[in-house]
């Protein structure tokens, strides 16, 4: 089975609860785009409820693919083996029968492995378009999985404002999240005569500190997270003129 023109076939990196009933509510997915990204995510997960799956590429559009493309590409075929929970049946080695069979049943809610599935994309242009693309696949293979509330958004920082060492801790440093953030931030900090920082622009997840990558993206507790309804799925494709 050929892949498309842009991906190869995704990477899984499973957390320890996955397959377990014990801690399911909990457990979740973190899709980010490639290996450098998963790599830095990998260092400040959580091992035990926190899984990776690395796309390698842009995917196909899922909102404008044929039924018999969609259903056939072996991308989505791949996300779909990460994702589901495999029956008794399908302990051996998956083949293309077994991947479509996990392909159909995205929409089982109760039949996916993780409680939740986090998007987590570069913050540029790209990364905006892939998360969109991904996005479109749950809302055409999966909408009872968004319409659950398991689809969440995460925005990672554009600039992080760094200040020389013993000045202010790297947890406190200022963050942004668009140019236009990072100006009203940096104008803020130059009236309070706070200088000598430096505004350090980032090109990728793998490019972000992983102490700033934790507390800003990965940490429950303190990153900026967003629940996606289909109409905030719907909206963001229409955007895209998916």
């Amino acid at each position: 089975m050929r892949l498309n023109q842009y991906s190869r076939p995704p990477v899984h990196y499973p957390c320890a609860e996955s397959d377990s009933v014990s801690d399911s509510s909990a457990a979740e997915c973190f899709f980010v785009e490639g290996d450098s990204a998963a790599k830095t995510v990998d260092q400040v997960r959580d091992r035990r409820l926190q899984a990776i799956l690395a796309l390698q590429g842009k995917p196909l559009n899922a909102n404008r693919a044929s039924k018999r493309v969609a259903g056939t590409n072996e991308v989505f075929l791949r996300i779909a083996e990460a994702l589901i929970v495999a029956n008794d049946h399908n302990l051996d080695p998956p083949n293309a029968s077994h991947q479509r069979e996990f392909l159909d049943r995205l929409d089982d809610v109760e039949a996916i492995r993780y409680h939740r599935v986090v998007l987590l994309m570069d913050p540029d242009a790209d990364g905006i378009h892939c998360g969109v693309l991904m996005m479109a696949f749950f809302r055409r293979f999966s909408p009872a999985f968004i319409e659950a509330g398991r689809l969440w958004l995460v925005r990672p920082p554009m600039f992080l404002f760094r200040f020389p060492v013993g000045t202010l801790p790297l947890a406190e440093s200022p963050v942004a999240y668009s140019p236009e953030h990072a100006d009203a931030i940096e104008h803020v900090l130059r009236s309070r005569k706070m200088t000598g920082f430096k505004k350090i622009k980032h090109r990728g997840l793998g490019s972000i500190d992983a102490a700033v990558l934790q507390l800003t993206c990965i940490d429950p507790q303190t990153r900026h997270c967003e629940r996606l309804s289909l109409s905030d799925v719907d909206h963001a494709i229409g955007m895209f003129g998916n």
